[in-house]
């Protein structure tokens, strides 16, 4: 099925066998104008013209979730006259083009008609020359994306513009070849896709047993009335600085230039997590870091997690340790992820959760064997959701070798 090419040639973007091509974006898109078409500003897209139902608007969301399921953005049929040059096609390849770009897409056939937004760049492609599927990959592959990195620009988001990627060099098959190359990458992607619902499940079970076992504990019948809800009638609720010690005097940000000259072992967190290693820790023991400002705050959404060991954390994540006579740091996490913390934000632009609101926090205080039991049942459902991950994350990486072999022609694949 596969054999090793020998016989490579030097392009303008990689190695590749000679009986392929090079060709640019614009070679390979339809003639029409529009073939390559960024979505309409926002401007003609006013939030006063959104309707409760109509045709919808496609954004990054769908592409970086490869859902275009979800959203609901909708404008009016007359809206939609004067802007369906933007609709998109079953077949169409999206791309997203500012924030979180290099995302792309196929635009299946069982989806809603509707139009694109401005984060979003469609390709139309001449399907004689290439296939759909065969420039989705592709425009996946560390060949398209140093590419992107090497011509995104904008002085306060990354982004490309229709001209840039017009100009991206693609290394072309022939089309048997291309169909046969999809194949082989579409066994792993199915494989992917099979993990990720499997990942699903076991998150949408997590939230129901979250609702549940936090609200209604295990075994109780009676219950009572609270300022965070009904909870079982032998539960407290108590303020969060009542059930924790808070160490953030110990804090101390390092910049990146700083952190460049004490590259180390010990973790650097951020307010959403580890974003270096550095040469020292401030830190020893396990404490619940929870999201000073630019975090997640609402139900269900990751607002902290748990460090152990030696670390360094800087001000953007408060630092927590549980009262073992009240609670334990794996039951404090849990709590905060399931909560609404968002009553407790202060600013608009970028959501703070301060100290003295931190303090508020109402948290819902079942006795501590409780506590025990409700965590270790989350243990289990975290480590099975940690395995899938783990092989969500050992299956892209097989992908990534693929790709980089198959879309250079390195390693080809027989064509009956």
């Amino acid at each position: 099925m596969f054999y090793k090419e020998m016989n490579l040639v030097e392009t303008s973007v990689a190695e590749i066998p000679k009986q392929w091509n090079v060709v640019k974006i614009e070679d390979i898109a339809l003639s029409k104008k529009g073939a390559i078409k960024i979505g309409p500003f926002g401007s003609q897209i006013k939030k006063s013209e959104m309707v409760p139902k109509g045709v919808k608007i496609y954004g990054q969301e769908n592409v970086i979730e490869n859902n275009f399921g979800i959203g609901n953005r909708y404008i009016s049929p007359d809206k939609y006259e004067r802007l369906k040059n933007f609709e998109i096609f079953p077949g169409d390849i999206l791309i997203t083009m500012m924030g979180s770009i290099g995302y792309a897409a196929l635009f299946p056939e069982n989806a809603s008609k509707g139009i694109m937004d401005s984060h979003l760049l469609r390709i139309q492609v001449k399907k004689e020359l290439v296939l759909p599927t065969f420039l989705l990959q592709i425009v996946g592959s560390s060949i398209i994306k140093k590419q992107i990195r090497s011509i995104s620009r904008g002085a306060i988001m990354s982004g490309l513009n229709s001209e840039t990627v017009r100009s991206i060099g693609i290394p072309l098959p022939p089309l048997d070849e291309q169909a046969e190359i999809v194949g082989v990458l579409g066994v792993v992607d199915s494989a992917i896709e099979l993990v990720n619902r499997v990942i699903w499940k076991t998150e949408r079970l997590k939230k129901g047993l979250m609702q549940t076992l936090l609200t209604k504990g295990i075994g109780h019948t009676e219950y009572k009335d609270t300022p965070i809800g009904r909870i079982p009638k032998e539960w407290e609720v108590d303020k969060l600085e009542s059930v924790v010690e808070i160490h953030d005097s110990k804090r101390i940000p390092l910049s990146e230039m700083e952190r460049k000259g004490r590259k180390g072992p010990y973790p650097y967190c951020g307010a959403n997590g580890i974003i270096d290693h550095i040469n020292d820790f401030i830190f020893d023991g396990e404490y619940v870091l929870l999201a000073e400002d630019g975090g997640s705050y609402g139900k269900f959404e990751s607002s902290a997690y748990v460090m152990s060991g030696k670390f360094w954390v800087n001000n953007h994540a408060h630092i927590l340790r549980a009262n073992a006579e009240k609670t334990s740091n794996q039951f404090l996490k849990l709590t905060l992820d399931f909560l609404d913390l968002n009553p407790y934000i202060v600013g608009s632009t970028r959501k703070k959760l301060n100290q003295e609101q931190m303090r508020g926090i109402n948290i819902p205080l079942p006795p501590v064997p409780e506590q025990q039991r409700i965590a270790e049942i989350f243990s289990e459902v975290d480590k099975k959701l940690e395995v899938e991950r783990s092989e969500k994350a050992r299956l892209e990486r097989v992908k990534r070798g693929l790709m980089d072999l198959l879309l250079t022609g390195r390693i080809r694949v027989k064509v009956d």
